[in-house]
């Protein structure tokens, strides 16, 4: 014997809301960060390094992935989330340089270098 069945009409409600909230809590426990996240913590860092250095000195970033070993004296330092730092300032020949790099690919050395114009130049992050 043979029975038919039918489904019943159901409405869903629109989950997107859920689905990202649940995928936003993933990241942060899995540790993901976006670049602003990033950004806080290297203003963070430079600001301390900063407070370091002698009136002599300004900070710098000594980078190893282009060949040679590049550095720049930094003047600015931006973010653009959701995964890319952009770091502006002056090479050793006194041109201006902008590195863009994916938060993926962050590794650099903060430098104390000694500085390029009259006065030391100083981010001022404080």
């Amino acid at each position: 014997m043979s029975r038919d069945f039918t489904f019943p009409n159901l409405t869903l409600p629109n989950m997107d809301h859920v689905y990202k909230e649940i995928a936003e809590t993933q990241d942060r426990r899995a540790g993901r960060l976006d670049a602003e996240d990033i950004f806080n913590y290297l203003l963070k860092r430079v600001s301390e390094f900063e407070a370091s250095l002698s009136e002599s000195e300004e900070i710098g970033l000594q980078l190893a992935n282009f060949g040679r070993a590049a550095e720049i004296h930094i003047r600015s330092i931006l973010h653009h989330n959701p995964n890319i730092l952009e770091f502006s300032g002056v090479d050793i020949d006194g041109n201006n340089v902008s590195l863009i790099q994916h938060i993926s690919q962050l590794n650099f050395l903060l430098v104390a270098l000694k500085p390029i114009e009259e006065k030391p130049f100083r981010i001022g992050f404080r």
